[in-house]
């Protein structure tokens, strides 16, 4: 379960589970901030969340959360764990895509590779505090920009939407589950072919975009 720090992932994962000793962050700091496994069963079915940490975390910068999630990809794939896939959240309350929630997306792109995305939920989540016209829109406005979920949508990622409660959080894990386990392009660059976390297209993307803002900071203050 990935997406920027306080878009509901500890939140989706302790209404699916049921556990109540998942931590949420009702204020200005982030609870996450180690990856967690959380497994449970429904109807027969076991199934393992991982809780992952966002970009924008209070007490991580963005280069050590990236390092954490690929050397938690490596670690599992190397023990012969494969994900069925993956859910990324991302709230309707925000105004505009801030840079953090663009960050984390282009990151999370890199690191699923085009062969995987047909793996992945994109969830949008805090309905219930927007009015249905402008949630509907905020929604629309997602799906229809290539940089936004447009180009993902268009290599098979699936478009939900998470609503509070049980019912909504277990369809789409149920979803999630039905689909064949699948190699992220990240965990094949590592294992496959020996690359580094440091030098994933993952995190190269991240380092190329940390330099390019650092810069454009840097002519700002200049001028």
């Amino acid at each position: 379960v990935m997406g920027v720090t306080g878009v509901g992932k500890s939140t989706f994962i302790q209404t699916v589970t049921g556990r109540q000793d998942i931590a949420i962050g009702h204020g200005l700091a982030s609870e996450t901030v180690n990856i967690k496994e959380y497994q449970f069963s429904h109807q027969g079915v076991n199934y393992a969340l991982i809780d992952t940490p966002g970009f924008d975390d209070t007490y991580r910068n963005d280069g050590d959360i990236i390092n954490s999630i690929l050397q938690w990809l490596e670690s599992s794939y190397r023990a012969g764990t494969k994900l069925n896939g993956i859910v990324y959240l991302h709230r309707l309350s925000d105004q505009r895509m801030p840079g953090s929630a663009l960050k984390n997306l282009t990151m999370f792109r890199r690191l699923c590779g085009p062969k995987a995305l047909g793996n992945v939920v994109l969830a949008t989540t805090f309905w219930e505090s927007l009015p249905d016209e402008l949630a509907e829109k905020r929604e629309k406005e997602l799906r229809d920009k290539e940089d936004f979920w447009g180009g993902m949508i268009q290599k098979g990622s699936v478009v939900r939407r998470l609503r509070r409660g049980f019912d909504s959080a277990i369809r789409i894990v149920g979803e999630i589950a039905l689909k064949n386990k699948v190699t992220f392009q990240a965990q094949d660059e590592m294992v496959n072919q020996n690359m580094s976390p440091q030098k994933t297209t993952a995190a190269g993307g991240m380092i190329h975009t940390q330099l390019v803002a650092e810069i454009e900071q840097l002519q700002n203050e200049i001028k």
